[in-house]
């Protein structure tokens, strides 16, 4: 979740409001540029320091099917018998960290999120219920500074044995970028 990301999604609803709008009054003579929705009130949830540029990293556990289940649903498949495939989650989260090379970022406020599924069709029944990771870091955790970029994400199955994702140095200058006109603003915080 960066900047823009955010952004996106938060202003998705007015965006759509003003299209709707601007395709009404584009017809019929109608009065033009009385209101712009987006210009509302532009920049004060910057002004009311309501934005904190942080990066947030969230863990979902995998869904699938067991080797038995999938089997035994392909048996019954032969024999003409249709069965739901029954997803369950892999693994619960547990603990995440991320490193910027060698050093272990600390996170400014590490998190779990319940995380329920409860879906039924002909295809799928899917009812389970996990946490999942939801971690927030400082917006310069993640640069082109750090050479290599991971996550050890660990779960409850195995606390002692990590998960690694080395992210793509494509991924990194995404995240880099997106930060970009913040950092040439205010600088970037020293780490220890």
């Amino acid at each position: 979740m960066t900047p823009p990301v955010i952004y996106r999604i938060e202003t998705e609803a007015t965006r759509e409001a003003t299209k709707t709008k601007n395709k009404r009054t584009d017809k019929n003579g109608a009065v033009q540029g009385t209101i712009n929705v987006l210009d509302e009130f532009q920049g004060w949830r910057e002004y009311v320091g309501e934005y904190k540029p942080v990066i947030m990293l969230r863990a979902t556990p995998n869904m699938g099917e067991s080797f038995w289940g999938a089997f035994g649903r392909g048996f019954a498949a032969y024999y003409g018998i249709h069965t739901q495939a029954n997803y369950r989650f892999k693994t619960d989260f547990y603990r995440m960290k991320l490193f910027c090379g060698e050093r272990e970022v600390m996170p400014i406020q590490p998190g779990k999120v319940a995380h329920v599924i409860s879906e039924s069709n002909y295809f799928i029944r899917a009812q389970d219920a996990t946490y999942e990771g939801l971690y927030t870091y400082p917006a310069d955790a993640i640069s082109n500074s750090c050479g290599k970029v991971r996550l050890e994400i660990y779960s409850e199955r195995n606390p002692e044995k990590a998960n690694t994702k080395t992210l793509s140095e494509k991924t990194v200058v995404r995240i880099e970028n997106d930060f970009a006109p913040y950092f040439q603003k205010y600088g970037r915080s020293v780490h220890p």
